[in-house]
């Protein structure tokens, strides 16, 4: 963790925070490693097995703007015929999340989840960190299948924009 620690060396808080990740990574009994981005930011990558789908957790501290993200992608892509329409499918689910939301690139279909959280006056505790992958493989499992049927040409919008009417 040498080359972490030095990344980080003018900034202990974000130190802390990123060891915070790691431990409430460990504790979830996740397998993880951790890189350092050159942009100074530092990496911790995890696997997990949600009710649906093989994922993988990347949490990334940005000690320059104080900030901490969760991306998880689907293992999934839209087909070109249905790109333009995933992104409307991409942008009704997000009117029903809380906290986080989907992200959509129309040049190749992926879907990502993404949530954030400013650590500039607050104490992230390994308990936040864990809610933080509960939320997403939560949010994931309750839309993704549905994201996932439709890229697939399973279900028309029409449908998947019922279906998660219906889910409320």
């Amino acid at each position: 963790m040498d080359d972490l620690e030095t990344a980080f060396s003018t900034d202990p808080r974000a130190q802390q925070v990123f060891t915070t990740i790691c431990n409430a990574l460990d504790h979830l009994g996740l397998n993880r490693h951790t890189d350092t981005n050159s942009d100074g930011s530092c990496t911790a990558h995890a696997g997990v097995i949600s009710d649906e789908f093989r994922l993988r957790l990347i949490f990334t501290v940005r000690h320059q703007i104080d900030c901490i993200t969760l991306i998880v992608a689907l293992p999934f892509t839209a087909p070109i015929p249905r790109r333009m329409w995933a992104a409307a499918a991409v942008c009704a689910v997000n009117l029903k999340l809380f906290e986080g939301l989907f992200e959509y690139n129309m040049e190749d279909g992926s879907i990502f989840f993404r949530m954030t959280e400013n650590y500039y006056d607050a104490q992230i505790g390994e308990q936040q960190i864990r809610a933080m992958c509960y939320k997403a493989t939560h949010f994931i499992d309750k839309y993704g299948i549905k994201l996932r049927r439709f890229c697939e040409g399973v279900v028309t919008l029409e449908e998947f924009l019922e279906d998660i009417k219906r889910k409320e």
